[in-house]
Protein backbone atom coordinates (compact mmCIF):
# COMPACT_ATOMS: atom_id res chain seq x y z
CA UNK A 1 0.00 0.00 0.00
CA UNK A 2 1.51 3.48 -0.80
CA UNK A 3 2.13 5.79 1.71
CA UNK A 4 0.43 9.41 1.09
CA UNK A 5 0.99 11.69 3.16
CA UNK A 6 -0.98 15.02 3.56
CA UNK A 7 0.24 18.91 3.62
CA UNK A 8 1.07 20.03 6.99
CA UNK A 9 -1.24 23.44 7.71
CA UNK A 10 1.62 25.46 7.18
CA UNK A 11 1.46 24.53 3.44
CA UNK A 12 -2.44 24.30 3.09
CA UNK A 13 -2.25 27.84 4.16
CA UNK A 14 0.32 28.74 1.20
CA UNK A 15 -0.78 26.71 -1.45
CA UNK A 16 -4.00 28.39 -0.60
CA UNK A 17 -2.72 32.07 -0.59
CA UNK A 18 -1.26 31.33 -4.57
CA UNK A 19 -4.32 30.17 -5.28
CA UNK A 20 -5.81 33.43 -3.69
CA UNK A 21 -3.65 35.16 -5.83
CA UNK A 22 -4.19 33.47 -8.95
CA UNK A 23 -7.96 33.48 -8.34
CA UNK A 24 -7.91 37.37 -7.85
CA UNK A 25 -6.23 38.03 -11.05
CA UNK A 26 -8.63 35.95 -13.08
CA UNK A 27 -11.10 38.00 -12.33
CA UNK A 28 -9.17 41.31 -13.27
CA UNK A 29 -9.75 41.05 -17.25
CA UNK A 30 -13.30 39.71 -17.25
CA UNK A 31 -14.30 42.73 -14.76
CA UNK A 32 -12.69 44.96 -17.15
CA UNK A 33 -14.61 43.94 -20.33
CA UNK A 34 -17.49 43.88 -17.97
CA UNK A 35 -17.47 46.97 -17.25
CA UNK A 36 -16.60 48.46 -20.83
CA UNK A 37 -19.81 46.36 -22.03
CA UNK A 38 -22.19 48.43 -19.39
CA UNK A 39 -20.49 51.73 -20.47
CA UNK A 40 -18.57 52.55 -17.01
CA UNK A 41 -15.26 53.27 -17.36
CA UNK A 42 -12.91 49.45 -17.81
CA UNK A 43 -11.32 50.02 -14.23
CA UNK A 44 -14.20 51.77 -12.08
CA UNK A 45 -14.35 49.09 -9.10
CA UNK A 46 -10.37 49.24 -8.18
CA UNK A 47 -10.80 52.91 -8.11
CA UNK A 48 -13.83 53.21 -5.90
CA UNK A 49 -11.94 50.29 -3.63
CA UNK A 50 -8.61 53.00 -3.40
CA UNK A 51 -10.46 55.99 -2.72
CA UNK A 52 -12.75 54.32 -0.04
CA UNK A 53 -9.13 53.25 1.42
CA UNK A 54 -7.91 56.86 1.34
CA UNK A 55 -5.73 57.31 -2.11
CA UNK A 56 -6.38 60.10 -4.34
CA UNK A 57 -7.74 59.80 -7.94
CA UNK A 58 -4.30 59.47 -9.52
CA UNK A 59 -3.14 56.30 -7.63
CA UNK A 60 -6.32 54.89 -6.70
CA UNK A 61 -6.52 52.32 -9.20
CA UNK A 62 -3.17 50.88 -8.21
CA UNK A 63 -4.22 50.74 -4.83
CA UNK A 64 -7.61 49.38 -5.46
CA UNK A 65 -6.49 46.44 -7.23
CA UNK A 66 -3.95 45.75 -4.45
CA UNK A 67 -6.41 45.91 -1.89
CA UNK A 68 -8.09 43.14 -4.92
CA UNK A 69 -5.16 41.06 -4.71
CA UNK A 70 -4.50 41.33 -0.61
CA UNK A 71 -8.39 40.25 -0.08
CA UNK A 72 -7.80 37.31 -2.73
CA UNK A 73 -4.59 36.58 -0.56
CA UNK A 74 -7.04 36.95 2.95
CA UNK A 75 -9.68 34.60 1.33
CA UNK A 76 -7.32 32.21 0.01
CA UNK A 77 -5.29 32.19 3.50
CA UNK A 78 -8.67 31.46 5.25
CA UNK A 79 -9.22 28.40 2.46
CA UNK A 80 -5.51 26.81 3.58
CA UNK A 81 -6.33 26.90 7.16
CA UNK A 82 -10.16 25.35 6.65
CA UNK A 83 -8.77 22.81 4.45
CA UNK A 84 -5.97 21.98 6.06
CA UNK A 85 -7.18 21.61 9.19
CA UNK A 86 -10.70 19.90 9.11
CA UNK A 87 -10.13 16.50 7.98
CA UNK A 88 -13.46 16.43 6.02
CA UNK A 89 -12.57 19.14 3.99
CA UNK A 90 -9.24 17.96 3.49
CA UNK A 91 -7.89 18.29 -0.67
CA UNK A 92 -7.60 14.84 -1.96
CA UNK A 93 -8.56 15.92 -5.60
CA UNK A 94 -8.67 18.31 -8.07
CA UNK A 95 -12.47 17.97 -8.47
CA UNK A 96 -12.92 18.15 -4.54
CA UNK A 97 -10.19 21.44 -4.29
CA UNK A 98 -13.00 22.88 -7.34
CA UNK A 99 -16.15 22.23 -5.38
CA UNK A 100 -14.59 24.01 -2.13
CA UNK A 101 -13.38 26.66 -3.95
CA UNK A 102 -16.51 27.08 -5.76
CA UNK A 103 -18.21 27.26 -2.47
CA UNK A 104 -15.60 29.48 -1.07
CA UNK A 105 -16.05 31.98 -3.83
CA UNK A 106 -19.90 31.57 -3.30
CA UNK A 107 -19.77 32.53 0.46
CA UNK A 108 -17.62 35.23 -0.51
CA UNK A 109 -19.89 36.68 -2.68
CA UNK A 110 -22.56 36.52 0.11
CA UNK A 111 -21.01 37.45 2.75
CA UNK A 112 -18.83 40.27 1.94
CA UNK A 113 -19.21 41.29 -1.77
CA UNK A 114 -22.80 41.58 -1.32
CA UNK A 115 -23.10 43.89 1.45
CA UNK A 116 -20.10 45.64 0.28
CA UNK A 117 -21.98 46.44 -2.77
CA UNK A 118 -24.74 47.50 -1.40
CA UNK A 119 -22.94 49.77 1.55
CA UNK A 120 -19.69 50.98 0.35
CA UNK A 121 -19.11 50.50 -4.13
CA UNK A 122 -22.73 51.65 -4.62
CA UNK A 123 -22.73 55.00 -2.86
CA UNK A 124 -19.00 55.93 -3.76
CA UNK A 125 -19.75 54.89 -7.51
CA UNK A 126 -22.48 57.43 -7.53
CA UNK A 127 -19.97 60.29 -6.24
CA UNK A 128 -17.23 59.23 -8.79
CA UNK A 129 -19.78 59.44 -11.43
CA UNK A 130 -21.35 62.43 -9.96
CA UNK A 131 -17.49 63.99 -10.38
CA UNK A 132 -16.63 62.59 -13.18
CA UNK A 133 -20.65 64.04 -14.82
CA UNK A 134 -20.56 67.05 -13.04
CA UNK A 135 -23.54 67.48 -15.38
CA UNK A 136 -25.74 64.85 -14.70
CA UNK A 137 -27.79 64.85 -11.54
CA UNK A 138 -27.61 62.12 -8.28
CA UNK A 139 -31.04 60.73 -9.35
CA UNK A 140 -30.19 60.40 -13.11
CA UNK A 141 -27.09 58.40 -11.90
CA UNK A 142 -28.77 56.33 -9.62
CA UNK A 143 -30.94 56.02 -11.95
CA UNK A 144 -28.92 54.33 -14.64
CA UNK A 145 -26.98 52.20 -12.01
CA UNK A 146 -30.28 50.59 -10.99
CA UNK A 147 -30.87 49.73 -14.52
CA UNK A 148 -27.05 48.03 -14.52
CA UNK A 149 -27.58 46.01 -11.26
CA UNK A 150 -28.85 43.02 -12.05
CA UNK A 151 -26.04 42.56 -14.79
CA UNK A 152 -23.55 43.63 -11.99
CA UNK A 153 -24.92 41.08 -9.67
CA UNK A 154 -25.01 38.21 -12.37
CA UNK A 155 -21.36 39.37 -13.37
CA UNK A 156 -20.26 39.52 -10.14
CA UNK A 157 -21.59 36.17 -8.77
CA UNK A 158 -19.57 34.70 -11.97
CA UNK A 159 -16.10 36.40 -11.19
CA UNK A 160 -16.55 35.16 -7.81
CA UNK A 161 -17.19 31.05 -8.77
CA UNK A 162 -14.11 31.92 -11.50
CA UNK A 163 -12.03 33.37 -8.13
CA UNK A 164 -13.30 29.97 -6.78
CA UNK A 165 -12.42 27.12 -9.58
CA UNK A 166 -9.22 28.68 -9.71
CA UNK A 167 -8.38 28.85 -5.97
CA UNK A 168 -9.60 25.66 -5.79
CA UNK A 169 -7.40 24.09 -8.82
CA UNK A 170 -3.96 25.86 -7.73
CA UNK A 171 -4.31 24.71 -4.41
CA UNK A 172 -5.61 21.36 -5.15
CA UNK A 173 -2.43 20.81 -7.72
CA UNK A 174 -0.11 22.08 -5.34
CA UNK A 175 -1.34 20.00 -3.02
CA UNK A 176 -1.07 16.79 -5.42
CA UNK A 177 2.41 17.74 -6.23
CA UNK A 178 3.33 18.23 -2.75
CA UNK A 179 1.67 14.46 -2.01
CA UNK A 180 4.11 13.00 -5.09
CA UNK A 181 7.09 14.77 -3.97
CA UNK A 182 6.55 13.31 -0.01
CA UNK A 183 6.02 9.57 -1.87
CA UNK A 184 9.25 9.90 -4.13
CA UNK A 185 11.25 10.36 -1.34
Amino acid sequence: MENIQKPTVSRAVLFGIIGGIIGSLAMIVPKMISNIQLEMPYNVNWIVFGIVFGANQPIAFAVGLGIHIVTGIIIGAIFGIITGKITKLRINTISRGVVLGIITGLIVFGVFFMPMLENVLAPNLIKLMMDMNPDATQDMIKQKMQTKLPTVIQTSLGLHILFGVGLGIVASLLTKIEIINYNMD
